[in-house]
């Protein structure tokens, strides 16, 4: 292997210069203020160095790794398309302004963006980064875009947040090779993920745990083959945020440690604020929505086909939970555009949760047929005494033929047999209507709570 003197001869000039400093450190050993002072020479002169004299050591005590943690880019923005930074590239509590490139650039292993926030426009399209990337309580503005960015194993967006509309688009190479600057750069790009199992259209194992998306989440056409996660965040972990001084920059103890404080927002689990998109998505089957909260139903058939791409994706798996969960927001979604039919989906959600509860329907038998029971007193209807009782006064008292014969008439075909007795009453059609609404409640009770029974416990 070449010396040290060797490789470094073989430097851009400019790069060989900015170590005359020693605040820069060595170039094997480059320091923070280095590393802003390189990047600022360009996309080739980092990369040059950056190939040249590698990152060594093991997490989390990496040597000569990329250290821009706490760093304000918005007043003097960079480019940072198409940099290759390596492992452990440390942008803890960074910030970027509108429109931040990142596109094309590739991490290593352990890169760590926690705290970090971009504005708005932030580009990552076709980003890389390797296993076990750290974007807890990162934030980003509307409009992020992660078309086809990959990352490896073990990606972190625990409490992350984005503005309106995120991205996550995946792609063949073919569809990605207009990301990229150069025919050069793809074919790199593809090289490094080809040997780490990445793919443009592939997610590893990632969570989006306590994650808030403000506007549209696009996850279209992606693969996910690994457990995913967006649910609520994990025990002992709670929502944070960087501590900033007045003018915005992150503030970091003597040890180099990022400063937190608690978010006054005490929510664990995700967000969504607008149905999220995974169509054309293949879903692994350690994938969990658990305690999301989605919005209210806005009527919208863009929603209502996001929900129903779900719940056909968890109903391939046989994640029956999860399916049950989209289809009951698709529900909800079609209730709010059903016009005239409205009560109907009403009736449906309110009655037993779109087929789901069993308790809400045996509740409603109940309950007809305790309130039946005294309409038949009313009526004088009973199984034994068919004499009028007209005002339920104190002469009227309340008797168990009444509930016998309300029972009777609650359970499926039976009761009509004594439907030839209603012709002793005064007036024969209201009780025949009182029979009749009875009979349809009950029937729809059970039914409903026979379709629950199936729905919960999957009969056929």
């Amino acid at each position: 292997m070449p010396s040290i003197v060797e490789r470094f001869a073989t430097l851009p000039p400019e790069v060989q210069a900015l170590f005359d400093n020693t605040e820069n450190g060595m170039p094997f050993n480059i320091s923070k203020s280095g590393c802003l002072v390189l990047v600022k020479l360009g996309k080739e002169a980092w990369n040059a160095w950056r190939e040249i004299f590698p990152v060594t050591g093991m997490f989390p005590h990496f040597t000569n790794h990329a250290d821009f943690s706490g760093l304000d880019f918005r007043g003097d923005p960079v480019d940072f398309s198409g940099y290759v930074f390596g492992d452990g590239a440390d942008f803890r509590g960074a910030q970027w302004g509108f429109g931040a490139n990142f596109k094309g650039a590739s991490w290593g292993r352990f890169a760590n963006f926690s705290g970090a926030q971009w504005g708005d426009f932030a580009n990552l399209n076709g980003a890389q980064w390797g296993d076990a990337g750290n974007f807890s309580c990162a934030r980003w503005g509307a409009f992020a875009g992660f078309v086809a960015a990959q990352w490896g194993a073990g990606a972190c967006f625990y409490g992350a947040e984005w503005g309106k509309g995120a991205n996550f688009q995946g792609t063949n190479w073919a569809t990605s090779r207009t990301i990229y600057l150069d025919d050069e750069h793809y074919q790199s790009a593809k090289a490094w993920a080809e040997a780490r199992g990445l793919a443009p259209d592939t997610f590893l194992a990632i969570s989006f745990a306590g994650a808030h998306f403000a506007g549209e989440a696009d996850f279209s056409n992606r693969k996910f083959t690994g457990k995913t996660d967006f649910g609520c965040l994990p025990e002992g972990y709670s929502r944070r945020r960087v501590q900033r001084d007045e003018a915005g920059l992150a503030k970091f103890d003597g040890n180099c440690e990022l400063l937190w404080e608690n978010d006054p927002e005490p929510r664990r689990y995700v967000m969504f604020d607008a149905a999220p998109k995974f169509h054309g998505c293949e879903l692994h089957q350690d994938t969990t929505f658990d305690g999301a909260r989605f919005p209210p139903a806005s009527g919208s058939d863009e929603a209502a086909r996001a929900y129903r791409t779900l719940k056909l994706a968890f109903s391939k798996q046989q994640a029956h939970r999860e399916e049950q969960r989209f289809f009951k927001l698709e529900m909800k979604e079609e209730a709010k555009r059903a016009g005239a039919a409205k009560f109907m989906y009403l009736l449906y959600e309110k009655s037993s949760d779109f087929g789901f509860n069993l308790w809400r329907p045996l509740a409603l038998f109940a309950v007809a047929w305790i309130a039946f029971a005294f309409t038949y007193g009313y009526y004088g209807i009973s199984t034994h005494d068919l004499t009028i009782c007209g005002s339920l006064d104190a002469s009227c008292k309340v008797q168990w033929s009444w509930l016998e014969f309300s029972l009777a008439q609650s359970l499926p075909l039976t009761g009509f047999d004594k439907l030839h007795s209603i012709a002793t009453l005064k007036n024969n059609n209201v009780p025949v209507l009182v029979l009749a609404l009875h009979k349809v409640i009950s029937l729809a009770c059970l039914f409903l709570a026979g379709l629950a029974l199936r729905n919960l416990f999957r009969l056929k």
